[in-house]
């Protein structure tokens, strides 16, 4: 018995994970559909990877 609700908490736990990852995923698809009219799709990655924080190696 303990062990089903050991499993039960684990999916519990791993469904908290697929919820937050969805809601970045989401947020992520947003900010790359907001791209601005002026620039083109290779300064759109760099603005969206620079609003992850991640640094472009150009």
């Amino acid at each position: 018995m303990a062990a089903l609700k050991k499993k039960i908490a684990d999916i519990e736990s791993l469904e908290v994970r697929l919820a937050q990852n969805k809601a970045h995923l989401r947020s992520l698809i947003l900010l790359i559909d907001s791209r601005p009219d002026d620039i083109d799709c290779k300064d759109n990655a760099v603005r969206v990877m620079a609003s992850m924080g991640i640094t472009s190696s150009d």
